[in-house]
């Protein structure tokens, strides 16, 4: 018997680095079928967490490159997978439910999301994203947070600012989410701030370095959002 295509699909999910921990009720299928076309999730159960080829993807998958071109095109508009360039190839990968999929359904999300993700969570979800080694999120020391020489290059916050060239605000998934399930967060949505060294095509959401006023902004909400995590 052919084994679900979701249930593939959680199970590659979970050995990436990040994690999708399964749970005794299975929650996290039926987050995968909201989000994931029959299609994408057979396609996407085929990525790894390495930035392949279309022809080393469509290899493995035993499918015609043309035809999962649209699909993986697809995929990245909505966040479900990555791509980068490489000279003139695209690579692809599949991105990690958190920091990934989830955060791209911000846009998106619905009342019934909002209820699944939450299940999720309370079945077990949280427990087992946390308990992943390096930890997934830390806490990023503003300059003046700690003793200088504690701060260590990966950390600065201002030299990662400095380096980066595109910078992207959106608001906060979890907020969101808990706003959809009646459970309303007292803090500002809007301080999400995504910033790359890398150039891209404008995207809604972007601020820019070189309008001080704007990229203060920016940095304020990275403040209010490490100050609110703590």
């Amino acid at each position: 018997m052919e084994i679900d295509a979701f249930e593939n699909l959680a199970e590659t999910l979970d050995r990436l680095p990040n994690g999708f921990p399964r749970t005794a009720t299975n929650i996290e299928t039926r987050i995968l079928r909201k989000i994931f076309s029959l299609g994408e999730a057979r396609l996407a159960s085929q990525l790894t967490g390495t930035f392949e080829s279309l022809e080393e993807i469509a290899c493995r998958a035993n499918q015609d490159p043309k035809v999962i071109r649209k699909l993986l095109q697809g995929m990245v508009r909505r966040g479900l997978i990555w791509f980068e360039r490489a000279g003139r190839q695209l690579r692809f990968r599949l991105a990690p439910f958190i920091v990934g999929i989830y955060e791209a359904q911000v846009d998106s999300i619905d009342h019934e999301l909002a209820h699944l993700v939450e299940e999720y969570f309370h079945a077990g979800g949280t427990r087992g994203l946390m308990s992943v080694q390096p930890a997934l999120h830390r806490v990023v020391p503003a300059q003046k947070a700690v003793r200088s020489e504690w701060v260590l290059p990966y950390d600065d916050v201002r030299s990662i600012l400095l380096s980066s060239k595109t910078f992207n605000l959106r608001d906060c998934i979890c907020r969101v989410q808990k706003g959809l399930i009646s459970e309303e967060c007292d803090f500002p949505k809007d301080t999400c701030l995504n910033f790359s060294q890398f150039e891209r095509p404008p995207l809604p959401g972007d601020i820019s370095k070189q309008k001080r006023w704007r990229s203060l902004i920016g940095v304020r909400r990275l403040v209010w959002f490490i100050r609110s995590a703590m």
